[in-house]
């Protein structure tokens, strides 16, 4: 290779972003909580129930979620095997809002979508979990 070549393209601006892993994303939004990352195997009729629940196919019986706690305190809990939640139940969209909240997104940004139609970062009337945040 030219050294000519090797030298442009040391010269050129790097066009890489850096994206945080979901525990360095996690930890950084919630850094004064505890957060703990636990895995469970869900039975055939617990995976049945959660594909009927969400509409799509589970892609698998092995399953992660987080339990978080500040100041002592637990926002809400799950059975035994962490298959469902038992108490203050959260969805997809409000952990996606509690997670800009705690970076300093404002959560009703919108990116340019196909067509010119904007893409809200967070559907609308879907809010952060406020116990985190007191």
């Amino acid at each position: 290779m030219p050294a000519a070549l090797l030298l442009a393209l040391a010269a050129a601006p790097a066009g890489a972003k850096v994206f945080l892993s979901v525990d360095e994303a996690v930890k950084l939004a919630f850094a004064d909580a505890q957060v703990t990352r636990q895995t469970a195997f869900l039975t055939p009729d617990q995976v049945a129930r959660a594909k009927a629940l969400a509409g799509v196919e589970v892609a698998s019986a092995l399953v992660t979620f987080y339990t978080g706690r500040k100041g002592g305190q637990i926002v809400g809990a799950s059975d035994e095997i962490g298959g469902y939640p038992k108490d203050r139940p959260t969805n997809p969209g409000e952990v996606a809002a509690t997670i800009f909240k705690g970076l300093g997104i404002d959560m009703h940004t919108e990116l340019p979508g196909f067509g010119g139609r904007p893409i809200p970062l967070v559907d609308r009337g879907i809010e952060p979990i406020s116990e985190l945040f007191t």
